[in-house]
């Protein structure tokens, strides 16, 4: 058997494997709302969400609704997609996870169409959304993933004068089969939700986004 033949007999084992097993093909994109860490409504004028993947693991990069990749062999070889599950569309999703965080801290998100002219515009990225099965290890199934949230701030010359990237890793395991990447993605979009909030909630990005500080704010 040549070694072409026997690498797609391969393949074809593991994605029946997959199948078999109960491989999950979609998560949902859940997340829990971050407990809210400063009080208001300043209007904080955002860009529409872009998806602009760095690369995930071993160089693979999830496009469409895709958030991952099933693996076979010790060489992690891809046989199959995870996907976003219909109900939580992958831009919709991360959209509603940032507005939840600003509104935590104390804004209110309006799109960046209606800003005043000079006004700053925060401009998010969703550079990585990916998780993992690796399965070498069968019937023990190790897995895991990260989000990475990209926030920036654009004065009226479009310059960014502010950014930061807000990221989450989550492990998992499963036996027999490949599931439970609902709770794993939820725990990462909780967590990347908790540190916008925490971090626009500060001084330093109230100034840029035009809001009252803290200090500014006890004035009479």
């Amino acid at each position: 058997m040549n070694p072409a033949t026997r690498n797609t007999m391969m393949l074809v084992v593991a994605l029946l494997i997959c199948s078999a097993l109960g491989c999950q093909q979609s998560a949902r994109l859940d997340w829990d709302k971050p407990p809210a860490v400063a009080q208001g409504s300043t209007p904080v004028y955002v860009r529409d969400l872009v998806r602009r993947e760095q690369g995930g693991v071993w160089g693979t990069k999830p496009e469409g609704e895709a958030i991952g990749k099933h693996t076979f062999t010790v060489f992690a070889i891809p046989v199959g997609n995870i996907n976003a599950d219909a109900a939580t569309p992958v831009i919709k999703s991360y959209e509603g996870v940032l507005a939840d965080a600003l509104r935590a801290a104390g804004y209110e998100p309006c799109p960046a169409t209606k800003a005043p002219s000079g006004s700053p515009t925060l401009v998010p990225e969703l550079r990585e959304c990916y998780f993992w099965s690796y399965t070498w290890f069968w019937p023990l199934i190790m897995q895991g993933g990260q989000v990475t949230l990209h926030l920036s701030v654009e004065d009226a010359t479009k310059h960014a004068v502010w950014d930061k990237d807000f990221k989450a890793y989550s492990p998992g395991a499963s036996a027999g089969g490949s599931f439970g990447f609902d709770d794993m993605v939820r725990s990462a979009n909780s967590r990347v939700a908790k540190q916008i909030a925490e971090e626009c909630a500060k001084d330093d990005f109230r100034t840029l986004i035009g809001g009252k500080t803290a200090a500014s704010a006890a004035k009479p």
